[in-house]
């Protein structure tokens, strides 16, 4: 089997798996978070940072087995160095995800370095374009930035940190 991404960040989205047996005619997933799976091709979300073993069991016709596994990467949140407004359809917004579960609370602000907060955001799927409160184009330069999530279970995380903006 494969998986979309072998390293995944725990709010970037569900890690997709791909069954590439041949002949088999049932399936078990583990994916090694005390859960499991008996799809063909199953999505599965990681709620924690971590590896994890995961183990395909597939079984044909007369019931032999054969079984294969993988090592997945759950990282904390992936914030880049860097993004580039521009226009161009690559990296144009910061941080650039969207969490892939339902959060109770989210706060994203980031300040220049003089420490003017230019831009700030309690909805998860609204991220910074690179433009300042009053519609001007934000400079070049380095800004810092905090966001706090909290999920529906309100297991809270935070991250900060600094990165540039370049034009």
């Amino acid at each position: 089997f494969t998986a979309n991404t072998p390293i995944e960040n725990v709010f970037a989205g569900p890690v997709s798996f791909i069954n590439t047996s041949l002949n088999a005619v049932r399936y078990h997933w583990d994916f090694g978070d005390q859960s499991g799976s008996t799809e063909l091709n199953p999505i599965h979300g990681y709620r924690e940072p971590g590896y994890y073993r995961v183990t395909l069991t597939v079984f044909n016709q007369a019931s032999c087995e054969n079984k294969e596994d993988m090592e997945i990467a759950i990282t904390p949140l992936f914030i880049p160095s860097a993004f580039t407004p521009n226009g161009d359809g690559k990296n144009e917004m910061f941080p650039g995800f969207i969490p892939s579960f339902d959060i109770s609370k989210y706060a994203f602000i980031v300040w220049n370095r003089w420490g003017e907060v230019v831009f700030e955001s309690e909805n998860p799927s609204y991220n910074w374009n690179g433009y300042l409160k009053n519609g001007d184009l934000a400079n070049t330069g380095v800004y810092l930035y905090q966001i706090k999530i909290s999920d529906e279970l309100n297991k809270d995380f935070s991250f900060q940190g600094k990165f540039s903006l370049i034009r």
